[in-house]
């Protein structure tokens, strides 16, 4: 194993600014292979590609020096998305493939291994990658055994073996720690994560911030943090945290798009379709993006069959017999499920998907009623895909279901527990439309002769509960007698949980007396006893009775003495 000192090291560890501070005044041809592995696996190509150039014209050079900087430099095209510059790279280390130097073969040998997983052939890539694990076991080179490591994980992930791809994953990061690699280390735990997040081995907010939490960490890598801020963008849309997603779409934005990663535009753009699916109803023209920029991979084709079968079928209707052809071509998952979605073909046991998020969409997909496709997506805490559920546009929107509401705005999508019965025959009247007190008193509970002192306080503690419901949002609004929903709000009742007619339970007892005095100071502060009396119409020396208990109990306030003694309710205790 090479010394902590020496370039070589700092290369495999992926400290790939030290290299490059080390390396950024020399001209020795001995520090160029160190200098290229960290330009090209920096994300920069277009110095990485000159100095390797440079390197391929001078003679003399060590052959096992340049095959490993010509790995490099195609590793990085093929991160970029440039596929068939990558292949072209690679053509000369065909012969090593077959034979010769065990080094050598194994940097052939894992070239080509990248650019089969990067065009999407698994099968090829992963016959290369055992090869190239071979000759790393073969030769004693532990730093080729964690890169080969590491792509038979990711081969294994990308084609459904979900969680025997996390565990090769572990193997590599756990060689990568022996090593001494914390960079690459650190590297693969952002790898997991995002895998975890992305194909939901996790419960979705736990799979969120534990993502959050690694990309927030020092030594994330340029790719790392590209791949998993659209992966958290993408979560956090489904999770139907709206806001939030736009906000990591936007940092996502700043990294995938400069210069030419073509990998990172397209799935930024299809990262953004799937955000404009789900909060505003459109969204083709990003598809459209990622398919002129991903045209190249057939990996990048089945993410997109994926996004658009899914949540643009019309579209992938004209491309069905495509989608079809990828998924037996590649042997992705995801283009598989694609294909299910695109052909209506009959859905297999899905059970045996080990991708959460498919398995999920899978399940949702196979349910034909509404409700039941609602509360398929309440249980995986998918709330962002409530509009896809109900196939509908998006909207300012709730929905009621058996046990619980969801309220849905362009800012993100809530769920809470059922409110009160009066709370949710209150919200399914102003369905109707603007209501009176009177006559929501009326309708929920009977009351036809309204007394406000007495009613008020009942009707404004079951409004106070379905906002309390609704969350965040101005969906009721208090006008001068009564309330009314705000505009363009659509209500649906999936739990059947409106029966017109009679009152949802009988007419509420009234009012005690004390909730009367609160009910008073709570809109006349600084209040007297004989006003209390007056306006409550009880006597004098009740008034003062029960002003004095609840000043004894905390929930109310006296102030002054004698006659200028006043009275108001008590500020709110502070939780503990």
């Amino acid at each position: 194993m090479p010394s902590s000192n020496t370039l070589e090291f700092l290369l495999f560890s992926g400290e790939y600014n030290a290299v490059l501070e080390r390396t950024a005044a020399s001209q020795a041809l001995s520090e160029m292979p160190a200098m290229v592995g960290a330009l090209a696996l920096s994300g920069r190509l277009d110095e990485a590609e000159s100095a390797f150039a440079r390197l391929t014209g001078t003679s003399g050079v060590d052959p096992e020096f340049l095959a490993q900087a010509r790995f490099f430099v195609v590793a990085g095209l093929c991160h970029a998305g440039r596929i068939p510059r990558a292949l072209r790279v690679a053509q000369e280390t065909l012969p090593q493939v077959r034979g010769g130097d065990s080094r050598r073969r194994f940097w052939a040998c894992q070239g080509f291994a990248l650019i089969r997983y990067f065009q999407g052939r698994f099968h090829l890539a992963r016959r290369f990658a055992r090869r190239a694990l071979n000759a790393a076991i073969e030769c004693a080179f532990p730093y080729a055994r964690f890169l080969a490591l590491d792509l038979c994980a990711h081969i294994s992930v990308q084609t459904g073996e979900v969680f025997a791809g996390l565990r090769l994953m572990e193997q590599a990061q756990a060689l990568a720690d022996a090593l001494g690699y914390q960079a690459n280390a650190a590297t693969l735990r952002v790898m997991r994560t995002v895998y975890e997040l992305r194909f939901l081995v996790r419960p979705v907010d736990e799979a969120i911030q534990r993502a959050t939490q690694t990309l927030d960490s020092e030594g994330v890598s340029y790719f790392g943090r590209r791949n998993g801020l659209i992966e958290l963008a993408n979560m956090q849309t489904l999770r139907g945290h709206f806001a939030a997603a736009q906000e990591t779409l936007e940092s996502a934005r700043r990294i995938a798009l400069p210069g030419n990663d073509r990998r990172g535009k397209t799935r930024w753009a299809l990262a953004m379709a799937l955000y404009a699916a789900l909060v505003q109803g459109e969204g083709a023209e990003h598809l459209e993006v990622a398919r002129a920029s991903g045209s190249e991979e057939l990996m990048l084709q089945a993410e997109l069959a994926f996004v658009e079968a899914v949540f643009f079928p019309e579209l992938a209707r004209a491309h069905s017999e495509e989608i079809a052809k990828l998924a037996v071509r590649t042997g992705i998952q995801r283009a598989r499920v694609a294909a299910t979605f695109a052909t209506q073909a009959p859905i297999a046991n899905t059970l045996g998907v080990e991708d959460g998020l498919s398995r999920a969409l899978l399940q949702c997909h196979e349910r034909s009623e509404p409700a039941r496709r609602v509360q398929s997506i309440v249980e995986t805490g998918l709330l962002g895909l409530l509009p896809w559920a109900l196939g509908r546009a998006p909207s300012q929107r709730i929905v009621v279901t058996a046990s619980s509401v969801l309220s849905e705005t362009s800012r993100g999508i809530t769920l809470a527990e059922l409110p009160s019965r009066p709370s949710l025959r209150v919200l399914f009247a102003l369905r109707e439309g603007y209501q009176s007190r009177e006559r929501l008193l009326e309708s929920i509970w009977g009351i036809t002769r309204f007394v406000p002192q007495r009613h008020v306080p009942v009707l404004h503690t079951a409004v106070s509960r379905l906002r309390v419901a609704l969350g965040d949002g101005e969906w009721v609004l208090t006008l001068d007698d009564g309330y009314s929903l705000a505009s363009d709000v659509e209500v649906l009742d999936l739990g059947g949980l409106h029966v017109p007619g009679a009152p949802a339970t009988s007419p509420p007892p009234p009012p005690s007396d004390a909730e009367r005095v609160l009910e008073y100071l709570r809109n006349n502060s600084n209040s007297s006893s004989s006003d209390v009396a007056t306006a409550l119409s009880i006597s004098a020396s009740a008034a003062l009775r029960l002003l004095r208990r609840l000043t004894e109990e905390g929930e109310v306030t006296r102030q002054g003495g004698g006659r200028s003694t006043r009275y108001s309710l008590a500020p709110p205790k502070e939780a503990s």
